[in-house]
């Protein structure tokens, strides 16, 4: 969708939710994540049978300098918004403790 498409859609859902009475956004930023060639918009996914210690594998810190973060990284909630959410705030813990 072009970036008008979508705002459009969030305000029409926002003014459902809280009245049509709420203020236009000032800015607005979207990923594009499935046109990046780095990612092409892959998603996680494990053969069945998968040891979900692959997980722990991706997350590992190398050298306590560069640490990982997102949904591939979560055993519990891989491939979810939470489950990327959560482990951001797992890797910013550990650099924490790091420094």
């Amino acid at each position: 969708m072009e970036d008008a498409e979508v705002l459009e859609l969030v305000m029409n859902d926002l003014k459902g939710m809280f009245g049509t009475s709420i203020p236009e956004p000032v800015a607005m930023k979207k990923t594009s994540w499935h046109t990046n060639p780095y990612s092409l918009g892959s998603y996680p996914h494990l053969k069945p049978g998968a040891d979900l210690s692959v997980c722990d594998t991706i997350a590992a810190p190398l050298a306590d300098k560069v640490f990982f973060a997102g949904d591939a990284t979560s055993r519990k909630y891989m491939a979810t918004a939470h489950g990327a959410y959560l482990s951001g705030i797992a890797a910013a813990e550990s650099i924490m403790k790091s420094v």
